[in-house]
């Protein structure tokens, strides 16, 4: 086995147990659970991409396919909670207290319906990794360098123009972003400690932390038009009025999106020397 497929076993190894630890605590309780949970399937995910670039094949595609179906079971709860916390941040106003906790029960109550079960995940994936055919005969970094690299490229272009960016394509450059991040993660510790990889981690984060704050506002809006169209005359007022106080700012994610641009790319001395 070379250096890569070491990483990549070790890496998929790692990040199924994550699941795996994380689903038997959501069976005690949801809320932070909940989402650690999700964070956990979205790495797994992420990781499992960088695979398939390289390594196509039906194998992967159902691994990832099985992942993804097991964080949208918890996509519901995740959503009405984010709504819950949104507003619990906004300005007193009448009726929020019980926009709030309507947002709250129904949170739990589409965690109650979610009955994640990881075990056909952990089997399919601990088969994959009984004998892989990778044939990944390279150094670990040299690996890394370019799965990083694609993922970088692939941000820059689902960003381009991103005061123009609609919803569904900010959507796309969040999706991208969050592969970056968790590759940053992956094999960031390859490249040994330094202030480099140190400030793309940080600049990566806080682009993370603006669009998913912009995505919370957009969740918001959706689901306080549903709590408007719920038959309540109080809780429809109260979200209506929620919901002219929120609304996406791209502002600071496109401000997030410049520095990380001009943030060293890391890795680029090793894939320099991959294609020398």
């Amino acid at each position: 086995m070379s250096a890569a497929e070491g990483v990549l076993t070790s890496l998929l190894r790692q990040s199924l147990a994550q699941v795996l630890a994380r689903a038997k605590v959501c069976e005690a309780g949801g809320g932070e659970a909940v989402r650690r949970l999700r964070v956990s399937l979205r790495r797994l995910r992420s990781l499992l991409a960088l695979v398939r670039e390289e390594f196509p094949g039906p194998d992967v595609e159902a691994l990832r396919a099985e992942a993804k179906r097991l964080a949208n079971l918890y996509a519901e709860a995740r959503d009405w909670q984010a709504f819950a916390d949104l507003a619990a941040e906004a300005a007193p106003q009448p009726g929020l207290e019980a926009v709030i906790a309507e947002a709250e029960a129904r949170a739990r109550k589409a965690e109650g319906e979610a009955h994640l079960d990881p075990t056909a995940l952990a089997r399919q994936l601990r088969a994959y990794l009984h004998a892989p055919e990778w044939g990944a005969d390279e150094p670990a970094d040299a690996f890394a360098a370019r799965a990083l690299e694609r993922a970088f490229r692939r941000l820059k272009k689902r960003a381009r123009d991103f005061a123009r960016l609609s919803a569904a394509q900010r959507h796309e450059a969040r999706v991208a972003l969050k592969r970056l991040r968790y590759a940053v993660e992956f094999f960031g510790p390859l490249f040994g400690p330094s202030e480099s990889v140190e400030a793309f981690t940080q600049r990566a984060a806080q682009m993370q932390d603006r669009l998913g704050a912009d995505n919370d506002a957009a969740v918001a809006l959706r689901l306080a038009q549903r709590l408007e169209a719920s038959g309540n005359p109080a809780l429809a007022l109260a979200a209506g009025a929620l919901a002219r106080h929120v609304a996406p700012d791209g502002t600071a994610a496109r401000r997030a999106w410049k520095r990380l641009r001009k943030a060293p790319r890391f890795w680029r001395g090793r894939l320099a020397q991959n294609e020398a």
